[in-house]
């Protein structure tokens, strides 16, 4: 667990992500070559992972919002069982497993905790998939976003829409705003190159 301080001197624990750098240089095709460079279907299959579970979050938050004193664990609407057994089942291809070993070098040594993966899919893919499940469970998926260029990235801010500022700017520049202003800007440089003021 991560401690992080909070105005007004609350506490709150964040659990660390592991695997979240992991699922987005993977979606990126920047993983380390060891674990593979990622397919079409693999592709496809964490994406369809990841909005299968962006939409049972949904579904289970209109559905409270609708009926707030059911029972949802004894009793959950049928759309959002049909969505978790289809989730249960993708996740079904990514086992993981905790496993210890001896680590030790320069006269040091002691135990270090891991995780090992199993068989079926390649090991980006397993890793992409776990990271999906790491950010759900820390109610962080919706911060994995595409930017307009086309690259995944990590949003440090609920409104952050592009992945770096170049792409911001390009993106604003698409505006309405910015187009208005920018037609004015033009409407009075012209006038002032047209009068010799300007060169």
């Amino acid at each position: 667990m991560v401690y992080t301080m909070e105005i007004g001197g609350r506490i709150e624990r964040k659990p660390k992500l592991t695997f979240t750098s992991d699922l987005v240089s993977w979606l990126n095709q920047d993983s380390p070559s060891y674990r593979g460079k990622p397919t079409k279907m693999s592709r496809t299959r964490i994406l369809t992972l990841l909005n299968a579970i962006r939409r049972a979050t949904t579904l289970l938050c209109a559905a409270v919002e609708a009926e707030p004193d059911r029972n949802y664990w004894e009793d959950p609407p049928t759309a959002i069982q049909e969505t978790l057994a289809k989730i249960e089942d993708m996740l079904g291809d990514y086992p993981m497993w905790p496993t210890v070993e001896i680590r030790g070098q320069f006269g040091e040594s002691g135990l270090h905790f891991d995780h090992a993966t199993g068989p079926g899919r390649p090991l980006g893919e397993q890793v992409a998939a776990w990271g999906v499940v790491e950010l759900a469970q820390s109610r962080r998926l919706d911060l994995i976003r595409q930017c307009a260029c086309g690259k995944w990235f990590f949003a440090k801010r609920n409104d952050q829409k592009a992945c770096t500022p170049i792409c911001r700017h390009k993106a604003y520049e698409q505006t309405d705003a910015y187009k208005a202003m920018r037609r004015e800007y033009m409407r009075v440089y012209y006038a002032l190159k047209k009068s010799g003021k300007v060169r």
